[in-house]
């Protein structure tokens, strides 16, 4: 893979048959090394960014080539999110997923609604703060969605970055604070479970500050 890389015109990175092209391999090989090679290569070349720049993804159900954003197409790919990481730092986060039913969807939506290995909520928590910090043109209804993905991944850390990026763009996220996931648990009660391992004073004051109801049950 590194010869084919070395080797390789760049254009041929991103556009093959068949999901054939070098990208497509390294990142279904979730080949770390030769990801960080080729965006590498690319900087040398003067790409600074991914952005705009896609690969042909297969549709199994219809048969069809289409174009992926690298990104996009990493997420779909592994589980974990190694690779995906790698490609943010190069892009921005204005690219669209799909949902099931294909529904256009951010990335916030679609990395949070992603089942992941159980030891991975700590590199999800990177993942979505990188994210966060990219993601400039972020609505209050993708904000709110992703909210709600979150209290259902029990995740307050997730919980308490989005809330942040709510308030950073003065969104109304009192609306959202004591909103309950699929047991009936706020941000407040996630929050009160680590009680035992942290000292959450601080979170604790911060839900309150944005009206969390310290009696919700």
């Amino acid at each position: 893979l590194k010869f084919l890389i070395e080797n390789t015109d760049s254009e041929s990175y991103f556009i093959g048959l068949g999901g054939t092209t070098v990208l497509h391999i390294l990142i279904v090989a979730n080949y770390l090394e030769g990801i960080r090679t080729l965006l590498q290569k690319l900087k040398i070349e003067g790409r600074d960014s991914l952005d705009g720049m896609k690969i042909n993804g297969y549709d199994e159900l219809l048969n069809i080539e289409h174009p992926k954003v690298p990104l996009i197409y990493a997420l779909e790919q592994n589980k974990d999110l190694s690779a995906a990481y790698i490609l943010l730092e190069q892009c921005k986060s204005n690219a669209k997923a799909t949902d099931e039913t294909g529904r256009s969807i951010s990335v916030l939506e679609f990395v949070l609604g992603k089942s992941l290995p159980t030891d991975a909520e700590e590199q999800l928590l990177q993942f979505v703060n990188l994210l966060l910090l990219k993601m400039n043109d972020l609505t209050e209804e993708e904000l709110s969605k992703a909210y709600n993905l979150g209290l259902d991944r029990g995740n307050f850390q997730i919980l308490k970055a989005l809330l942040m990026k709510g308030d950073q763009r003065k969104l109304k996220i009192r609306r959202w604070v004591n909103r309950t996931n699929r047991s009936g648990q706020t941000a407040l009660c996630i929050l009160m479970k680590s009680n035992h391992i942290l000292d959450i004073s601080e979170d604790v004051q911060m839900l309150l500050n944005y009206r969390a109801n310290p009696l919700a049950p």
